[in-house]
Parts: structure tokens; sequence; C-alpha cells
């Protein structure tokens, strides 16, 4: 399967996630919903665990993967690929996303491009001030997506979400 179907298998799974999601009754109650189930890639288990690592060092707490906080992530990595730039764009409406769909009371997120390596990328962000803010930052759980475009290159999307 080449980048562009996948993008596309991508694009229709997470645009139906999106619907289920967002789908409500105006007469039901709000529930949280936590979702642990999360498929990671190795890459993207890399990273986790690198950056779990890196905040146990600090003498923070580990952040637990959550699965429609990495949806949402590979999600806006679709968007960055199908534009070819590396942005922030539509974080507003992440956030009210996870805001709806974990109960998210504060929502940051990394994003990242052309390294080959977690290592390469955890160390970068570490190494920037805002990046590592997000790392050290008060949450409780993360998502992470690393996808490849059509030439190999990654790009990365880290959301941390505390709720």
């Amino acid at each position: 399967m080449n980048a562009i179907s996948k993008i596309k298998t991508w694009s229709v799974v997470l645009f139906t996630c999106f619907c289920l999601c967002n789908c409500t009754n105006e007469n039901a109650t709000e529930e949280v919903i936590y979702d642990s189930s999360v498929d990671y890639i190795q890459m993207e288990t890399q990273i986790h665990d690198q950056i779990n690592q890196y905040r146990l060092s600090q003498g923070l707490e580990a952040l637990e993967p959550v699965g429609l906080i990495a949806t949402t992530a590979s999600s806006h990595n679709i968007h960055m690929i199908a534009n070819g730039e590396v942005c922030h764009h539509g974080f507003g409406s992440r956030e009210k996303q996870l805001g709806t769909g974990l109960g998210a009371i504060v929502v940051a997120e990394n994003v990242g491009y052309g390294f080959q390596t977690a290592q390469g990328v955890v160390q970068a962000w570490i190494k920037s001030e805002e990046h590592k803010k997000n790392i050290e930052g008060d949450f409780d759980s993360m998502g992470i997506a690393a996808s490849q475009n059509e030439d190999g290159l990654y790009y990365f999307t880290n959301i941390f979400v505390k709720r």
C-alpha cells in the first residue's frame, strides 16, 4: 500500500472516528470515556517510551497513552503531509475534540519533520525550550503519531493532555 493509499484509508477511519465522537444527544449526560488501547508503530512506541523516560528522570510522572489522542495526532499528520508543511493549523479544533471526547482541560502539541529516529525527534524537542516545556508539563496522558510521506520522510505530532 503506497503512502497516498494509506493517507486515504486513515482519512476515512479518522473521519468515521470524528463523526462517532461528535455525535451527541442533547438530552444525554456527557460521559468521559478513557481509551487506553493504542496501536503504535515501533517508532511511536519508542518516542512514547523516551518521553516517559525523560519525564521520570526529571521527577515527573509517566504519561498514559490514549487512543483518541493518538488518533487526533495522526489526523494532524495527514493534514501536514497533504499540505507539505509542518504546522499547528487546526489546533483549536483538536483541543476542542479532546475536551469533548476525553474531558481534557489542558492540551499542548509538539510537531516535527524529517527525523528518521525516535531519539532524533525527542532530543530535538528536549533542546527546544517550547517543546521541552510541553514534555515537562503538567499532563497525565499523550498520543503520538509518526507518519511517512511518499518520500519516506517522517512527520510527527505529539499531543499532551491533562484531564
